[in-house]
């Protein structure tokens, strides 16, 4: 069982400067919040989450190029019927309005929609 994480590359703060690394965590931490949330309010507490938390933990932590990626494979995801949950940035400290930086899948097996990706 295993999470992934799906962070665009092309993300820089109003400066034009690559994002902080801390800035990336932070929104992987809120999908993560968000889709663990989600799936214990649609499901419970089933044996895949319990698996999942009993287990390694795994995340897979892969990168896209662009806004557009991003929700290209979210909207795939979504009609695959995985449960995926997609970050949006407020813009009121690094970002210039609304920024679509990550998403997070539910706990998965596999996910074959996502291979081909490099890791972030």
């Amino acid at each position: 069982m295993k999470q992934y994480i799906v962070i665009r590359k092309d993300l820089r703060n109003r400066k034009g400067e690559k994002v902080r690394t801390g800035k990336l965590i932070g929104q992987a931490s809120h999908g993560i919040l968000n889709v663990f949330a989600r799936e214990v309010r649609e499901k419970g507490f089933c044996s895949d989450i319990e698996e999942y938390l009993c287990g390694d933990y795994k995340k897979i932590v892969l990168g896209v190029s662009s806004e557009e990626e991003l929700v290209t494979l979210y909207d795939s995801l979504v009609k695959d019927g995985v449960v995926v949950e997609i970050v949006e940035d407020l813009g009121l400290t690094e970002f210039n309005g609304k920024t679509k930086t990550c998403f997070v899948t539910g706990i998965v097996k596999e996910c074959s929609l996502l291979e081909g990706l490099s890791l972030y």
